[in-house]
């Protein structure tokens, strides 16, 4: 299958399936004001950790304090110049800050455990989880990362400035060794911190991971809502063509026959033009008030049910009295007695045993043979056309019209008749048989299968002809 062509009603409708992102999704890169946060941080904190070094110092809690202040201020600018672009290279600024932190441990130990060398080199951690492109190469880091914390901890511990620094504390009050205590506190606190931030950087990822899917769920359900709404649009412009296709075929197909008899009947027979006058007009007002029809159902506020919105625009605003309802089954015997006044002789029947139908049906129904009576008039070159309706003890119902005629050599139509009347049995789920028959002339039938729909009914039809369970073959 080739890709979707694009449309401009959807422009985003192009992904296929669920919403769920792959395995190898990667996170955006962080925005400009993002990127702008982290350099004003910096800048922001750099000063702060200047003054605590200053306070620090002159309250002697450090052994040589001036240089070990001096480093720490130091590795704090460099760990820092990391911390203003960890969001656009994560994976690279955790190894730079690793490598840094390394540093400053072999230098100096004293100068790395320090809250400002820790806030940094943590949110690294942090934002290597949160942001790195690959997981694969996250998780290499990680790995990395584990084994520096391990021989940070394993130098320090063993540092002689670290152990000259914990034994020359006086009186110690607790009950363990002092450079065991210093060693696990350092153990524990390493732990911890590191830990702690790749678990809220892997819980970050997963979130902007969430977002992203909750995002292309968005804009999935947007284009799939506009799609629905451009083929309700097409399907409501092909059900307004097949109407109006049926409604003027009709009319203006028996005004055009009454037209030419009255225009050769003027001269010698003036009553005979007459009567053919007055069927024009009536064809004429008839044709005028099922256009008013339509197009007030056109116009209808109101918002159709499901069955409503699938009736083929069969409903009428009762609210306005000048609007009269669509025909139906029981108008069947008018539309025949109609087109026989017009010279075919076209005979009515029911067979079976008549009971309601949706009003759905019985517009299809009856536009399916409106239609064939008006082409057996332009094509035809019969005098005569039966048409049948059948009830099918509660299953089904269909319309059959047939003539015994052979084509007239009239131009053939553009087939949106027939079209129409495909449309309308797939719309109820039914089927249409339209063709020559085998022993002459031509035949259309309709069927559609009675559903539990709503109680969108009419009246039975009833015709001239008594109703039986057989029928005779015209």
């Amino acid at each position: 299958m080739g890709p979707k062509a694009a449309n401009p009603l959807w422009p985003g409708f192009t992904r296929s399936g669920g919403s769920t992102l792959g395995p190898d999704w990667v996170r955006p890169a962080p925005t400009v004001s993002q990127q702008r946060f982290d350099v004003i941080a910096v800048v922001v904190l750099l000063p702060l950790f200047w003054l605590r070094f200053q306070l620090t110092t002159s309250v002697g809690l450090w052994q040589d304090s001036d240089r070990a202040a001096f480093e720490a201020m130091v590795w704090s600018v460099v760990l820092g110049l990391a911390f203003a672009v960890r969001r656009r290279y994560p994976l690279w600024c955790l190894m730079y800050g690793i490598a840094a932190a390394s540093l400053a441990t072999i230098f100096n130990p004293q100068a790395v455990s320090t809250f400002p060398l820790d806030l940094f080199l943590y949110s690294l951690v942090y934002t290597a989880a949160a942001w790195g492109q690959s997981r694969k190469r996250t998780n290499i880091a990680l790995a990395i990362l584990v084994l520096s914390q391990i021989w940070s901890l394993a130098y320090r511990i063993n540092a002689p400035a670290i152990i000259a620094q914990v034994e020359a504390v006086k009186n110690p009050s607790g009950n363990l060794p002092a450079h065991f205590s210093n060693s696990l506190f350092l153990i524990g606190l390493t732990i911890f911190y590191t830990t702690a931030s790749w678990i809220v950087g892997t819980i970050g990822w997963r979130n902007a991971r969430q977002q992203e899917e909750l995002r292309l769920g968005a804009v999935e359900l947007k284009a799939a809502q506009d799609k629905n709404a451009y083929q309700a649009v097409l399907a409501d412009r092909v059900r307004i063509a097949r109407e109006l296709h049926d409604v003027v075929a009709h009319h203006v197909s028996i005004i055009g026959i009454q037209a030419s008899a009255a225009r050769r009947t003027m001269g010698r027979d003036p009553d005979s033009a007459a009567k053919a006058l007055s069927e024009v007009e009536t064809s004429s007002r008839q044709a005028v008030g099922e256009m008013r029809t339509l197009l007030g159902v056109l116009r209808s506020e109101d918002e159709p049910s499901l069955t409503e919105a699938t009736a083929s625009l069969d409903l009428v605003d009762t609210r306005d009295p000048s609007l009269t309802p669509l025909p139906g089954l029981s108008d069947l015997p008018a539309l025949v007695e109609k087109v026989s006044a017009t010279g075919l002789n076209a005979q009515f029947r029911v067979v079976g045993q008549p009971f309601p139908v949706p009003r759905s049906m019985g517009l299809s129904l009856y536009r399916s043979a409106q239609e064939a009576l008006a082409n057996v008039r332009r094509h035809s070159t019969t005098l005569a056309a039966h048409v049948t309706l059948r009830y099918l003890e509660g299953t089904a119902v269909e319309v059959d019209v047939q003539d015994i005629g052979s084509p007239s050599g009239a131009p053939q139509g553009t087939g949106l008749g027939h079209r129409g009347m495909r449309e309308r049995a797939s719309l109820h789920g039914g089927e249409v048989e339209i063709g020559p028959m085998p022993t002459g002339g031509f035949r259309v039938r309709m069927r559609l299968p009675i559903t539990n729909e709503p109680a969108l009914v009419e009246a039975p039809a009833s015709g001239s002809a008594p109703v039986s369970k057989t029928e005779a073959r015209p």
